[in-house]
This record gives C-alpha cells, sequence and structure tokens, in this order.
C-alpha cells in the first residue's frame, strides 16, 4: 500500500465568507424555519367532539378521529400525553375551535 502524504488527500479550499447585505430579509428567513403550518381537514374539525350518548358510568366527550389526531401529534413529535394535549390546545386555539384551552 503506497503511503499518501496528509496534503495529498485532502484539497486545502479557503471557506466562502458570505456577508448579510439584507438583515430584514435575513431575520424573516430565519423565522421561517420554525414556522410549522398545519393542514387539518375540516372533517377533523367538524367531528372533534362525540356525538354518541353518553353511557351510564362513563361520558364520551371526544370522538375517535379527535383521540386520532392526538395520537398523531404525540407520534410525529415524540411528546408525552400532557405536552401533545398542550400542543393541540395551542393549535385549536389559534383556530378558534376551542375556548379558553379547555380540550
Amino acid at each position: 500500500m503506497a503511503k499518501i502524504k496528509k496534503d495529498e488527500r485532502f484539497e486545502a479550499t479557503a471557506k466562502d465568507k458570505y456577508t448579510v447585505v439584507n438583515w430584514p430579509e435575513y431575520n424573516k428567513a430565519l423565522e421561517n424555519r420554525g414556522n410549522i403550518t398545519f393542514l387539518i381537514n375540516e372533517d377533523v374539525i367538524q367531528n372533534w367532539y362525540s356525538e354518541e350518548p353518553a353511557q351510564r358510568g362513563a361520558q364520551f366527550r371526544y370522538s375517535d378521529t379527535c383521540i386520532e389526531t392526538m395520537m398523531m401529534f404525540k407520534t410525529v413529535f415524540r411528546l408525552p400525553y400532557r405536552q401533545a394535549r398542550g400542543f393541540a390546545v395551542g393549535i385549536l386555539n389559534r383556530r378558534c375551535i376551542i375556548s379558553n384551552g379547555t380540550l
């Protein structure tokens, strides 16, 4: 096996230096990195609460669609249950589906 000198293995290139000339645009780009857009189907919103009659000893308040949506948030973002609930409350408050943070 031939010996290779360190300088021959890697090409030494100078790093390009970039300067920001438009700070408002740069700041907006940094803000948009954290922007998450959710598209929630209207069927999910309309069927958020269960329409089944309450049973003796147990009350159904949320539909299966609601629970599946919450579990999707929990799985995709790897959140514990309480954080998934807080996450959903934040999204639904923004869409004016629920009020006063009650889910």
